[in-house]
């Protein structure tokens, strides 16, 4: 696989690209061959492979860390993860998610102007919330690892079409939703005269 030339410095600040690799939570889908395809295509790119409850995947992926040859002469550094609670901050640091399109990925992403490069969504809702941002220019979607991976180095070496990504993403974003909702909720019950109205804004009931 060639590579797709050299790519821009990160997006958000960084002297490097950053790339972010996950699987959700439990670790799912083709991980192992995407961050291997990523390591082969990209230059001078930082990627972070988040491997969640995983652990037979988070031991590949050292494996391949511990293996990988100093990116091959491409300049590449692989950074592996196991479970976190950091996912916030690791996700305001990247310029680039690859993954699947589960709600609170997809929600996080979109909070964060994140682009997403999509996995093979899992039929249903995964599949709904990736027409979803494709129709609005905040993701593409690929066929497998190999894809994902000359999707990301096109989106890196093309700093404008990443920033319309972003763009879309954060214009799609609701990050105050749950607030939104619970306001709603508390109008109606309001409205309506609900004696649950004091237990929902916090008070006790007379």
């Amino acid at each position: 696989m060639a590579a797709l030339g050299p790519a821009s410095a990160g997006l958000r600040g960084g002297a490097r690209p950053r790339v972010l690799l996950t699987g959700g939570g439990f670790g799912i889908g083709d991980i192992e061959a995407t961050a291997a395809a990523l390591l082969r295509t990209l230059r001078s790119a930082d990627v972070t492979v988040v491997c969640g409850r995983n652990e037979a995947l988070e031991a590949g992926m050292r494996a391949l860390a511990a293996s990988w040859p100093a990116g091959d002469g491409r300049g590449n550094s692989l950074e592996v993860l196991g479970y976190t609670k950091e996912m916030h901050r690791i996700m305001a640091g990247a310029d680039v998610l690859v993954g699947k399109p589960g709600g609170l990925t997809t929600t996080e992403a979109k909070a964060l102007g994140l682009p997403m490069v999509l996995l093979r969504p899992i039929p249903g809702q995964e599949e709904r919330n990736a027409q979803v941002l494709v129709e609005s220019g905040a993701a593409v979607r690929t066929r497998g690892p190999i894809d994902a991976a000359e999707a990301v180095a096109r989106l890196l070496a093309e700093p404008s079409a990443l920033r319309a990504m972003a763009g879309a993403a954060a214009a799609n974003s609701r990050p105050l939703a749950a607030f939104d909702v619970a306001r709603r909720v508390m109008a109606e019950a309001a409205r309506r005269g609900s004696p649950r109205l004091p237990r929902l804004v916090g008070m006790s009931a007379a």
